[in-house]
């Protein structure tokens, strides 16, 4: 049968079989049609790296603070190990590896894994990290049949045309039919178009409402990162106007992340005035409003590194006022530099209240201010006052040289005052080799500023009196640390006679007094049934108190009774 064109069909020979296509063998994708852009990247945008591109390579990417990872941001907010990047078959994906500040990703806080999209931002601490992909390429996609070969997708065959004779009749019914189907579709297309503009007309509205929320979004990351960086700088009130903006806008931004930073400028702002009140202070060497400015400062601050700076500044200009206060302390006779004395002093005191130099110090000044402004008014009505009395009380207060001038001007006529003079003499040029004296030097040296004064340590001693002090204490120290008592007790009694004051001293001899009558007790009840033992015991009992004591003289007499039996 002939087909509708008119063509003769093409006859099969009889017998022969559909010649079958050759299978499409499948080929494996090459690394080329594997790939899916150019591979994905890190783009610093806020932090110390800010402007570094980190390519990623590999299947996972671990970023944080050490320098071993793939990834390192030397960030003091990022841990050593912050988040891990995961290719999975989706994508990229981020999760927290137990970082202190936690991870964001487009400013939400997460806990697990989550996938991550081209553009999306990673926050850590002070730095945020955009991801960058390249956009894939489209490529057709072959077909596998049931046999596993494959080809590529084929067009539809066009359909056959065939021609129909009609009739008149049949024409005319053909044309009104296709005027109503022609209505219809107007109709249908005019309402199409109308959804179509609906349609459009939502779609961007969505895209308005979309772009606004996602430039909220942007401002809202760029004042809180301002933010940071301000607080990062130590500009504090500044930080904190930002943070109050940004909770305006948004109660509760980035999880609460906007009111703990805010919470921190509230406390650092007042450490901050506190500190710069300090500085100034130091600069004008008022060491006692420094101190008090710097004592105020909280324990936790994260100002830290200047108040540890300030600290040390204070230390050395405590140290600087001190010496130069020594050196006042031979100006006896100059109510001025006294007054000035008086005033280090004080200042010394009010940063540290038992500083034991500037207590001394206000004692030697106040004294000396007094005398100067009230002295001692001389009856010439009753007997003449003894000269050596005279230079005795004005070397007392510390006027060591007014003394020697008064000294030298009654030697001819007093012998006392001969002596004083060559005594006062004596006591300055030693005391100018001081540095060079031992401990019992320096001890003799003490005992020689008692003569000249009547029996009290002056103020132009105080510096040898230190040293020898704590020359003396520290062999006391060890001396009953060992448990010899005997030059514990030796030692702190010298301690003594330099610093009468010295309350570790003063303890090591009340303890050594009550082991001396313990040992005391001991040997006294031993002198009957073993004399020898006795006469050890109480001989330590000697050796530990000194000559006057009454415990002493009580084991003196037993030992010599003992020894003469």
């Amino acid at each position: 049968m002939a087909p509708p064109n008119g063509t003769p069909a093409r006859r099969r020979p009889t017998g022969q079989q559909p010649a079958a296509s050759a299978p499409v063998r499948a080929r494996r994708p090459t690394g080329a049609q594997r790939a899916i852009g150019g591979g994905a990247k890190l783009v610093c945008s806020a932090g110390p790296a800010q402007g570094q591109e980190f390519p990623l390579d590999g299947d996972e990417v671990v970023i944080g603070r050490a320098a071993e990872n793939a990834v390192s941001i030397a960030d003091t907010s990022v841990s050593r190990k912050h988040v891990l990047l995961r290719r999975t078959e989706a994508g990229w994906a981020a999760s927290d590896m137990g970082s202190g500040n936690g991870t964001m990703v487009n400013g939400v806080t997460i806990s697990e894994e989550t996938p991550l999209s081209s553009g999306d931002v990673i926050t850590l601490g002070d730095s945020e990290l955009q991801l960058v992909e390249d956009a894939p390429a489209r490529r057709p996609v072959p077909r596998r049949n049931s046999m596993g070969e494959v080809s590529m997708p084929r067009g539809r065959p066009l359909a056959r045309s065939r021609t129909l004779s009609q009739g008149p009749e049949l024409a005319q019914a053909k044309r009104k039919r296709f005027i109503r189907i022609a209505g219809l579709v107007g109709i249908v297309m005019a309402g199409g178009f109308t959804y179509k503009v609906i349609q459009n007309k939502k779609a961007a509205q969505v895209q308005q409402v979309e772009a606004d929320k996602q430039r909220a979004l942007a401002e809202r990351q760029a004042i809180f990162q301002e933010g940071k960086n301000l607080a990062r700088n130590g500009k504090w009130t500044e930080a904190k106007a930002k943070f109050e903006e940004l909770e305006e806008l948004e109660p509760g931004y980035a999880q609460g992340a906007v009111k703990r930073y805010l919470d921190v400028t509230i406390k650092e702002i007042p450490n901050q005035q506190l500190l710069d009140e300090c500085a100034a202070a130091l600069e004008a060497n008022e060491v006692s409003k420094a101190s008090k400015a710097l004592s105020q400062v909280t324990k936790d601050t994260q100002q830290f590194e200047r108040r540890d700076e300030l600290r040390a500044k204070l230390e050395v200009k405590l140290k600087g006022n001190l010496d130069a206060a020594r050196a006042l302390l031979a100006a006896t006779g100059d109510r001025a530099k006294m007054t000035e004395l008086l005033n280090v002093a004080n200042d010394v005191l009010g940063a540290i209240p038992d500083q034991r130099d500037a207590l001394e110090f206000k004692k030697v000044a106040e004294a000396a201010i007094n005398r100067i402004d009230h002295p001692v008014k001389v009856d010439n009505s009753g007997p003449a006052p003894t000269p050596w009395v005279e230079v005795q009380r004005r070397y007392a207060t510390g006027d060591k040289t007014g003394a020697l001038a008064m000294a030298n001007e009654c030697a001819a006529k007093s012998a006392q005052c001969k002596t004083l003079m060559r005594q006062i003499q004596e006591f300055d040029e030693r005391s100018r080799k001081a540095d060079s004296l031992s401990p019992n030097e320096l001890l003799a040296l003490l005992e020689l500023d008692k003569k000249i004064s009547g029996g009290e340590l002056t103020p132009q001693s105080h510096n040898i009196s230190v040293r020898v002090s704590g020359a003396y204490y520290k062999k006391a120290a060890a001396a009953k640390a060992a448990g010899d008592w005997a030059t514990a007790a030796e030692n702190a009694r010298k301690v003594l006679a330099a610093d009468p004051g010295n309350s570790g001293a003063q303890a090591i001899v009340a303890e050594a007094r009550k082991t001396a009558t313990e040992l005391y007790q001991q040997g006294y009840s031993l002198k009957d049934q073993s004399p020898d033992e006795a006469a050890a015991v109480l001989q330590k009992v000697v050796q530990m108190t000194p000559a006057g004591d009454e415990l002493h003289e009580k084991a003196a007499r037993w030992l010599a009774k003992l020894g003469n039996r």
